[in-house]
Formats: structure tokens, sequence, C-alpha cells
């Protein structure tokens, strides 16, 4: 499956030309290549800030989570999820643009190594490019791209991540999202089929899966998530980006906005940062999320990148490493819907690796993330 970005999650409404002037984009270009002043949130991969980013997603595997398993494991110890980085600074690239909202497209993560217990990061984020799109029922809005890179305190690049933003118009202007409110209702008798199905879910674990065991045209097992929930949502910021600012922080942050932009984050716009209603708040907010002209309160694309490195993860076991996740998100889910994240082997190449399509689908069959990875797998014979 390739990842076609004019296609994905901006859906709903058409905006139009008017709310996106080239002279913005060509004042906001300037912006390229330069650093940004970002929030980083985790700063040391510890054992609680690993254990918080896997719980966030519903993923207890102990190789992030259980020091005595690690320690016999092929890493030494514990080690972080591939997508932990998210939890380090969550990669969200929407400079410029004050009227325009902001929306997670999916990204592209390179993973050098997995992340050691004990180790400090650093982030390097950059805007890479703007372009004006016209989705499929989204009409004209922005792609946003970012280049983030993490390392080690001492330099060494562990993960790179090519992040996308959708710039969409508010509803408010006539423009933008324009979806048809829904909730999805389950009786308790599908609950009880979606339980089964979940706790039938196996992992690879400390068996190795190798790489001449597999074949083109394999298929990973699928992986169950949801109904999706608000605690569901609340327990991912809890491990990820820790939602946003409380109280006085709050406010102080307001007012560095207003007065002094400039010393301000800015990898999203001051002017959205200094409102007083929090720009993230339709996921967890019904009001918020109807005025962004979503059809309900909807989860966070960066867990979905997650939920499917989570499928790839429980499958490829801890002697393989998740070496590339390309995922595009398309559709929002809301409360109520749950995704069923398959996998399918399309090539394999020398070295013990392994190409696999990804996607994940609603209840309703429609594609809600879809994608690309590549795993490494160990190889009988000893090749490397």
């Amino acid at each position: 499956m390739t990842n076609d970005p004019s296609s994905a999650a901006a859906t709903g409404g058409g905006a139009t030309t008017e709310a996106i002037s080239e002279d913005e984009i060509a004042t906001v270009r300037k912006m390229i290549g330069e650093k940004l002043r970002i929030h980083q949130w985790v700063h040391e991969a510890s054992i609680d800030t690993i254990r918080h980013y896997a719980h966030g997603l519903g993923d207890d595997n102990p190789l992030w989570c259980d020091e005595a398993y690690g320690a016999k494991s092929p890493h030494g110890s514990i080690v972080a999820p591939p997508t932990f980085p998210y939890a380090v600074w969550p990669a969200g690239v929407g400079c410029g643009f004050p009227a325009l909202q902001v929306f997670h497209a999916g990204g592209r993560w390179e993973i050098k190594r997995y992340i050691r217990l004990g180790e400090r990061l650093t982030v390097d984020a950059r805007l890479a490019d703007i372009r004006k799109l016209k989705g499929k029922r989204a009409g004209v809005m922005l792609l946003q791209t970012g280049k983030v890179t993490y390392s080690t305190t001492d330099g060494e690049v562990v993960a790179q991540h090519e992040s996308r933003s959708f710039r969409v118009p508010e509803p408010s202007g006539g423009e933008g999202l324009k979806y048809t409110p829904r909730a999805q209702v389950w009786t308790e008798a599908e609950l009880d089929e979606m339980e089964a199905e979940i706790l039938a879910q196996t992992r690879q674990g400390a068996e190795p899966l190798y790489w001449d065991d597999v074949a083109v045209g394999d298929a990973v097992p699928s992986r169950l998530k949801g109904p999706l929930d608000i605690a569901t949502i609340v327990s991912y910021y809890a491990g990820n980006v820790g939602g946003n600012l409380s109280t006085d922080m709050q406010v102080r942050n307001r007012h560095l906005c207003l007065r002094h932009p400039e010393l301000a984050a800015n990898n999203r716009p001051a002017e959205i940062q200094a409102r007083r209603a929090s720009y993230g708040a339709g996921h967890h907010d019904a009001s918020s999320a109807a005025r962004s002209g979503m059809p309900g309160i909807y989860d966070n694309g960066w867990m979905r990148v997650g939920w499917v490195q989570q499928m790839l993860t429980d499958w490829i076991g801890d002697h393989a490493m998740m070496t590339m996740l390309d995922v595009s998100i398309m559709l929002p889910n809301v409360v109520g819907d749950i995704v069923r994240f398959k996998g399918v082997v399309s090539g394999r190449r020398e070295g013990g690796l392994v190409e696999i399509d990804v996607w994940g689908e609603r209840q309703d069959g429609e594609l809600s993330c879809k994608g690309s990875a590549t795993v490494r797998l160990p190889i009988r014979t000893g090749r490397n």
C-alpha cells in the first residue's frame, strides 16, 4: 500500500483558496530549515516513562515494562518501544497559519536502534516543506512536513521522523471539515465478542521469528483496539504528550505568547497557543470537536501510529527490530469506534529485512489508516 496524503485525514467539507494565501505560505516558508523552539516532554528513558508510554497504548509487552524479563532478553535490559520518541516530543510541526486548524496526518519513522533504559535524549525539530493540496473531500488545504531528529545526549541519532500535518480552515468560516456527527453503540454481546478476541491475541515474545520462515503474502496477526473511550484517550496523553499546560502554567504560557511570541514554542502558532480554549480540546470535549468539524470526540493520530507499531512488535518478538514505519492517517476515530489493525508481508530482502503493508479498518469497513513498515528478523543460518 502507498501513502496518499491528499486523500487522508482532513475529509469533509471543501476549503477555499481564500483562507490560504500565497503571501502567507511564502512567509512561513522562510522558517524551513530553522531549528524550532519546542517544549520537550520526556528527557530520560526511565522505567516509568517507558512503561507509561507503552501502557498508554494498551501495550504491556514485558520487553518494555518488566526489568527482570528485559535482563534476560537479547537487549540485556528493557528497551523503549520504537515509537517511544513521540513521548520525548510528539513531532508536531505545524508552524504559522493561525487561522488554520492542525490535524496529524501521519509520519515516517526511521529507527536506528531501540532506546535503552536510562538514556537521556534531545530533539531537533525543523519545518521541511509546505504543499498546497486538494483532498478528495477536504477541498484546498496545506500539508506541512517536518524533520525531527532524536539523539542521545552524546550525539548519537537513535531515530528520525518525517512528520506530516494537515492545515485546514475552521468550519466557522464556511470552509474546512463538515462531518456528520455519529456515535457507535455496541450491545453487551458484541462487547463480549470483542473482549474474547482481545484475550485470544498472542505475542511472539522470547521465541525468535526467523526471516527464513516468513514468506510474501503471510498475514501479520491482527490487533483489535477499542471501543475508543475517554479513559483510553486520557491514558495515552498521560504517557505521551502530557496533555496541555495546567492552571498557572497555562496562564503564563498564554501571556508569553501574547507579549513575547518570539520566546514561545513556534512549532504551533503563538496565536493558537494564546487562546483560552485548548487547541486540542476536541480529543476530550464534544462541543470543541463539533466546532472543529469532527463527527465526535476523536482520537489522537500519534496513538494510532503506536497501535500499528504494537501489532508489528508483538508479531516479530524480542529478537527482531522494527526499522521503518510509515503511516498515513485517513479518517478520524471517534468515541465508540473500534479499529482492527492488519498487515501482510509484501517483500523480503537480504539482511533479514521484511517489508509489510499495514492498515487499520474501522467497524464500518472504512480505512482508518494505512502505510508500510520494514522489520529486521534473525536468520537461521547466522548471516547478518
